[in-house]
């Protein structure tokens, strides 16, 4: 049974609902298709940039007493080279938060049963074909299978499904990132910290009471967490007296780029997309611009076209500028982790560098973000 649909979104996440939610406004007809398995135990904390934060209030779901902001980046190397990020230096009300994926989930989720335009299945999907004039979305359900053809698909499932015409650019950092949360005698006063020293890379994201740490190290996916390595660390002496959650949760971080994020009638968007290095914390964000920028092209009626060019500066920015940041610090080149030294001290002496780079990857390279305040 093949049936007819405006536009199908594969992937029920926070990106698929984000930009369904969007472009309900178009009257368009949407089905979303996902297997719907994200459940409240799901402990994953995400920051989001400021621009993130006003993309959500201005769909009126911004709920602040879900997220913890972040007012000050710490970020250092051991030994030499500090810089401090401040949000009154960007003149922004906060340089972005962090929240529980599943709070944007549910709070995305929720608003989208509402939407009398969308179709939610609870379906997995099989394959996806893209042709001239409309791509075609096959999924099982109740062990029958199922096919729609579309005009427009937009694949926001994660990365899962491998989808002909659309090639990619790969990479293996032999690194692991471990994921856990860290409860501290000092009040994080909304501050994240991003540490480069011998033991990895550590991001501390502040999040209610305690902090997320994601630790990214070289590949020891056989051995125990090792807590006594944090311990001996002189860079977490500063937050006193310490323990760390029972929960530790490991992946692999890998670098995945689509050469070409459209074909024919399918549309890649989020990890789909670009998958990055947790290092800067800006994968939500990136798919959260693609969602946007989907959106107001699709409206607009102005062709994919535009939509290529427009993601393609800011898309190349974050992942080259992630990429090139993590083989550097992964590197065990002594002098190529001196350049990342020399490079936080030149930054840190230079706010007007400083300033600028971090208002890029908090909105992205646009022509201007004049509307960066509510």
């Amino acid at each position: 049974m093949i049936i007819e649909h405006d536009i199908v979104v594969v992937g029920g996440g926070p990106i698929g609902l984000l930009f369904s939610l969007m472009y309900s406004k178009s009257n368009k007809y949407i089905v979303i298709i996902d297997t719907l398995s994200i459940n409240e135990n799901d402990g994953r904390i995400i920051a989001l940039s400021y621009s993130s934060i006003n993309i959500l209030k201005k769909l009126n779901l911004w709920d602040e007493s879900k997220a913890t902001y972040i007012d000050k980046i710490h970020i250092s190397h051991s030994g030499l080279g500090v810089s401090k990020i401040l949000k009154d230096d960007l003149d922004i009300e906060h340089l972005g938060c962090t929240i529980k994926y599943y709070d944007l989930y549910l709070t995305l989720f929720n608003r989208v049963k509402g939407i009398s335009n969308i179709k939610i299945i609870n379906a997995e999907v099989t394959d996806v074909k893209s042709f001239t004039e409309h791509s075609l979305v096959k999924y099982s359900l109740n062990n029958e299978n199922f096919s729609i053809k579309s005009n427009l698909t937009v694949i926001a499932d994660g990365g899962k499904l491998r989808i002909d015409n659309f090639l990619y650019k790969e990479y293996d950092y032999k690194h692991e990132a471990i994921i856990t949360e860290i409860y501290t005698n000092n009040y994080h006063e909304n501050i994240a910290y991003e540490r480069f020293d011998k033991n990895g890379t550590f991001v501390l994201l502040p999040y209610d009471n305690k902090y997320t740490l994601i630790w990214s190290r070289k590949n020891q996916l056989n051995k125990n967490f090792d807590v006594e390595t944090l311990l001996d660390d002189n860079f977490f002496k500063r937050f006193g007296n310490f323990s760390l959650s029972s929960k530790v949760y490991k992946f692999p971080l890998k670098y995945r780029i689509a050469k070409n994020k459209v074909s024919n009638k399918i549309v890649l968007i989020g990890n789909a997309a670009q998958t990055i290095n947790p290092i800067s914390a800006q994968g939500m964000n990136l798919a959260f611009r693609d969602a946007n920028d989907l959106n107001n092209v699709l409206i607009s009626n102005k062709g994919f076209d535009l939509y290529i060019n427009k993601r393609a500066v800011d898309t190349k920015f974050i992942t080259n500028f992630t990429h090139f940041l993590a083989r550097f610090l992964y590197s065990d080149i002594f002098l190529k982790k001196n350049i990342i030294t020399l490079g936080l001290i030149s930054i840190s002496n230079l706010k007007f560098m400083q300033n600028k780079l971090f208002k890029y990857l908090i909105f992205g390279i646009i022509e201007n973000y004049h509307d960066k305040k509510i």
